[in-house]
């Protein structure tokens, strides 16, 4: 999914998010900025081998907040293990990124 998308940012909201992608995808491509909700999503992230940002909480506007500088025209994927909140893919495109 990714490499075929040629995305710019990851996100995972959860840490069974973050298992449930990896089954799926053996690699993550280089030059992809990943951003993880909560500690416990990072550090799942890190012990995969990769480096994260870190969110403190799920939150359409904390998304906005950190992210409004730098999404206009990039790809953004969002890996979850639960139901999407469509209000952050509205913030995520209302910042000018497309959700894929």
């Amino acid at each position: 999914m990714i490499a075929a998308q040629k995305i710019d940012f990851l996100i995972f909201t959860s840490s069974p998010g973050v298992s449930k992608f990896f089954e799926k995808s053996s690699a993550m491509p280089a030059g992809i900025r990943i951003l993880s909700v909560g500690s416990k999503t990072a550090l799942k992230v890190n012990d995969l081998g990769y480096q994260s940002e870190m969110l403190d909480s799920f939150s359409s506007y904390n998304f906005a907040e950190y992210l409004k500088d730098c999404v206009q025209g990039k790809k953004i994927g969002i890996a979850r293990a639960d139901v999407l909140d469509k209000e952050l893919i509205r913030t995520l495109e209302s910042l000018g990124a497309t959700v894929v």
